[in-house]
C-alpha cells in the first residue's frame, strides 16, 4: 500500500479511538462486513469515496479526518506503493 492508505488508516483508527466506539460496532454503523473496518485500518483494503462519506458519518466527524493531510512536495512519494 502507499502512503495514503496508511494514513489514512491511521486517520480511522485514530477518530474510532478516540470515539470509543469498537471496530465491529463502526462496521455495524456503516453496515459493512464485520472484519472490513480492521483490515482498513491495516491498509489491507482500498475503500471508495462513497465509503469514506459512510465511515465520517458514522464517526461523527468530517471526511477530512481521515483523507491525509496534502502536502504538494509529497504527492509524488504520497502515491508511490512500497514493497509490504
Amino acid at each position: 500500500m502507499n502512503i495514503i492508505a496508511k494514513e489514512f488508516a491511521k486517520n480511522i483508527k485514530n477518530q474510532r479511538v478516540e470515539k470509543g466506539i469498537a471496530q465491529q460496532k463502526l462496521s455495524l454503523l456503516c453496515g459493512f462486513d464485520k472484519n472490513y473496518i480492521g483490515c482498513l485500518e491495516r491498509a489491507q483494503s482500498r475503500v471508495t469515496l462513497e465509503k469514506v462519506y459512510i465511515i465520517a458519518a458514522a464517526l461523527d466527524c468530517s471526511v477530512l479526518d481521515l483523507l491525509p493531510k496534502e502536502n504538494p512536495k509529497r504527492i509524488a512519494n504520497m502515491i508511490k506503493v512500497d514493497d509490504q
